[in-house]
């Protein structure tokens, strides 16, 4: 006859602490895994080379383009980016942006986007010095076209007819403002004797760990002595806005008025840290025109702008001015008295100038575009990630491509699907809420700041009988004699005595 087992109530407290003991060895002893120690990648170990990233982004979900030492309610563009080049291992994170010689040609504000923002710095190569050099210098050799391919007819008669000499009017600049660019970082690199071995797959690397709202487009070998910003000939931006209400004819005028050099301190918002004394800039050119397929019942148009360097805010003041004019508030004329800010100015007039900045309110951000940035054909050459020609190398370089396509394509199809849908949106609520009639409005103005934001106000106070904000010379010199200034002041001769004692 079978024993039963004592109930563990029966137990008594010894016997119930040998039962714990007697099941514990009949656990089996855990299998203890070995430790992985992740070793930090050896970077010293790989061949570095400097490049040149041409990248889009939607400015209006990130906190500006440049990187910012305290944190910001949205990531900005370059942080975002300079994450996927370290999630890549394509750059020490150890040494940041500054160790490997991050320049960005133009800078952009927080809802302001880029299509062809540019970027420079030195990142990891599957290739030797000697392959570097080899393969900069075939690439060097090819045809010019790829400066040009893109370029629509007004950009190219820009081009032939106003193009700016060697030397980018940044770099004309007094120091205070345009300041030499810093040495490039040149770590040293291993001779690749490999001639048959192909360059890492830049595009598809960054952009496999990059948001969809950032898309890597092409990359260029560059040589050492390269740099985004100062290396850059033209930059061209667009403005979008729709029609309703405006003068296109009279904004076309005013914006006609924008070419040449001038004195464009009335077309900016002044930064007195930046200590800029000359606010000379170069337009190459001004035009409007009309965005082709329209999806939509109001006309849009683009206003592009393209010139050799800008200052800050000075494409939004631009475009707040170019409205004032197209709902015929202000005359095509007010674009000369803006740039006549001294008796020798370009635009002599015979109207007293104005020599400090009218207080007339900027454009909005949302519809402004970084749209491209120009190099001389000798400096760089744009290009995808180079396969190997082999048929499974040529599909995957299709499948790539195609990817890339419909990555973009997909984000498009959304947005033009929101938008149709708000426009029956609309439609639906003017059952009930119809559409204003002038005489609605009568006795208020509504001012388009473009993006579809409007300011209203009861009347309109012409930009000659508007306060106006300090002169340059007087707001620098209040910010030298503050605090921050004295700080500057105080670390620059602290920095030229220690390199005197050197």
């Amino acid at each position: 006859m079978a024993s039963t087992k004592p109930k563990l109530e029966d137990l008594s407290k010894e016997q119930l602490i040998a039962r714990i003991y007697e099941l514990e060895r009949q656990i089996p002893p855990e299998s203890r895994r070995p430790h992985t120690v992740h070793n930090p990648f050896p970077f010293a170990q790989h061949p570095t080379r400097k490049i040149a990233l041409k990248f889009s982004y939607a400015g209006w979900l990130y906190n500006g383009l440049a990187a910012q030492s305290q944190p910001t309610p949205l990531a900005t563009v370059e942080q975002v980016l300079f994450d996927a080049l370290v999630n890549t291992r394509l750059v020490d994170p150890e040494k940041g942006m500054d160790g490997c010689g991050w320049s960005r040609c133009g800078r952009t504000d927080r809802g302001v986007s880029s299509a062809g923002q540019v970027v420079s710095l030195w990142v990891r190569s599957a290739l030797g010095a000697g392959s570097i050099r080899q393969k900069n210098q075939s690439v060097f050799e090819q045809d010019d076209s790829a400066f040009t391919t893109g370029l629509d007819a007004d950009s190219m008669s820009t081009l032939v007819t106003t193009e700016p000499s060697s030397t980018a009017l940044d770099e004309s600049l007094p120091s205070a403002s345009s300041p030499s660019p810093p040495p490039s970082p040149r770590p040293e690199t291993k001779l690749d004797t490999n001639e048959t071995k192909q360059e890492l797959a830049y595009i598809h690397m960054l952009n496999r760990v990059l948001p969809p709202t950032i898309r890597v487009l092409a990359w260029s070998p560059v040589a050492d002595e390269f740099d985004a910003r100062f290396s850059c000939q033209w930059r061209h931006y667009k403005y979008f806005f729709s029609r309703p209400g405006l003068d296109i004819t009279a904004m076309r005028d005013a914006a006609a008025r924008l070419i040449g050099e001038h004195d464009f301190r009335n077309f900016c918002k002044l930064d007195p840290s930046k200590q800029i004394e000359n606010f000379n800039r170069r337009v190459l050119g001004a035009w409007i025109e009309r965005v082709g397929d329209d999806h939509g019942e109001e006309e849009l148009y683009v206003f592009n702008l393209k010139g050799t360097a800008f200052l800050w805010h000075q494409v939004r003041c631009i475009m707040a001015i170019l409205f004032l004019v197209g709902q015929r508030l202000e005359h095509p004329s007010i674009v000369d008295h803006l740039l006549h800010t001294s008796e020798c100015s370009s635009k002599a007039l015979t109207s007293a100038p104005i020599e400090s900045k009218p207080n007339y309110a900027l454009a909005d951000s949302l519809p402004l575009a970084l749209w491209d940035c120009g190099y001389k054909p000798e400096d760089v050459t744009w290009q995808t990630d180079a396969i190997a020609q082999t048929k499974q190398g040529v599909a995957q370089d299709r499948e790539k491509t195609n990817n890339f396509w419909f990555n973009m394509y997909s984000i498009w199809t959304h947005d033009r699907i929101q938008t149709t849908m708000q426009m029956y949106f609309l439609r639906a609520a003017e059952r009930f809420y119809p559409t204003p009639s002038a005489s609605v409005d009568r006795g208020l103005l509504r001012l388009n700041a473009g993006g579809g934001v409007y300011r209203h106000s009861t009347r309109y106070t012409p930009i000659h009988e508007l306060d106006r904000g300090e002169r340059a010379e007087v707001a620098n010199e209040k910010w030298r004699q503050g605090a921050s200034g004295q700080r500057r002041i105080t670390k620059r001769n602290t920095k030229t005595k220690n390199t005197d004692d050197d």
